[in-house]
């Protein structure tokens, strides 16, 4: 418990990562392309001001960094950035127009109201 609040199921890094498992396996990344995923305290230099970013590799693989900010932000910001793992393409920044809020209300509904948070613990 912290503050009376009951600690959230998936306030640790180790969870954080079951749900990536969990996110890669319903929406395979395009392409066939690797899905990666970095819980960190501290974001690297290029990124500090952000609590998460995804970066595109040569081979069209990505890499999520999410900042381990608390319970919810953090697996909020995953879910944020998972969507533009599907939506952007190999590193063509999509931004946050309609596709990414689309594909970011179906993870997030499937996530949080259809069963996904106790499918993800299988992961």
């Amino acid at each position: 418990m912290t503050d009376g609040l009951p600690i959230q199921p998936y306030a640790n890094p180790a969870r954080i990562r079951q749900v990536h498992r969990w996110l890669v396996d319903t929406w395979p990344p395009p392409g066939g392309h690797v899905s990666r995923l970095r819980v960190v305290l501290k974001m690297p230099k290029d990124y500090e001001g952000c609590v998460g970013v995804t970066v595109w590799n040569d081979t069209g693989g990505t890499m999520i960094w999410c900042r381990h900010d608390g319970p919810s932000s953090t697996l909020d910001t995953l879910l944020h950035e998972y969507a533009h793992v599907i939506t952007d393409g190999a590193g063509i920044c999509g931004g946050h127009g309609n596709k990414f809020y689309l594909k970011l209300g179906e993870i997030e509904r499937a996530f949080h109201y259809q069963g996904g948070m106790d499918a993800s613990k299988t992961f």
